[in-house]
């Protein structure tokens, strides 16, 4: 049985990843700050299932300023999800926000990784894109993000290139596009269009079992 520590734990994707973990055996120590972006209900709710479990333990916490390394200490891995999202809210004063809970708390999430010497997956986003020339995009798109949210993903990914290079960070991040599933958010753009995505569910679920895979095994 192993431990992680899950980022943005009571989000969407972290809440579901969370309760994966926990049903094929894993201990998990979920961090979320409750923000209240979207209605803290609606993350409670997601977070409901998961307290249930006496392998679940969750820390109400801001990641730029947690200790962090007293969170890391007995986990075997760490699933970067938390993040302030949002394109269209990322412009004007709301800045800061978007610099303090994307970048300044991905950089202590790594810095903490190194000193503890464990692997990180985080999320990214296809917003480091920005209008890409062509589409589908790979992994070698030039990245040309048009908005200061994608700035503060792309930010994170030149955080963890720097980390690798100097300090020795393993690290994997996933440039999500639009996700979907049972208990996402509707009335956004995203609802729409399901149908159209519905036939690559299989090749969503492999991605994710990959990057899981390289989580506990280093392959």
């Amino acid at each position: 049985m192993s431990t992680y520590l899950v980022t943005g734990c009571a989000g969407f994707i972290g809440s579901r990843l969370t309760r994966n973990l926990l049903e094929t055996g894993h201990r998990v120590i979920g961090v979320d700050a409750l923000t209240d972006y979207y209605a803290p209900a609606a993350k409670r709710y997601n977070l409901a299932p998961l307290e249930a479990s006496t392998s679940f333990r969750l820390v109400e916490a801001d990641l730029s300023e947690a200790d962090l390394g007293s969170l890391l200490e007995g986990c075997d891995g760490i699933y970067h999800l938390a993040a302030q999202p949002g394109v269209r809210g990322s412009w004007g004063d709301s800045f800061g926000v978007y610099v303090r809970d994307n970048v300044l708390a991905t950089q202590r999430v790594f810095e903490a990784a190194v000193t503890a010497g464990r692997r990180v997956v985080y999320a990214s986003s296809s917003s480091v894109y920005g209008n890409a020339d062509r589409y589908p995009t790979t992994e070698s798109t030039p990245c040309r993000p048009i908005s200061p949210y994608g700035v503060t993903k792309r930010c994170c990914e030149e955080l963890a290139s720097a980390y690798a290079d100097s300090r020795g960070l393993a690290a994997i991040g996933l440039r999500y596009f639009t996700v979907y599933g049972p208990g996402q958010r509707m009335g956004g753009g995203a609802s729409g269009v399901l149908p159209i995505f519905a036939g690559l569910l299989g090749l969503l679920l492999l991605i994710g079992s990959l990057a899981a895979t390289w989580l506990r095994e280093g392959r």
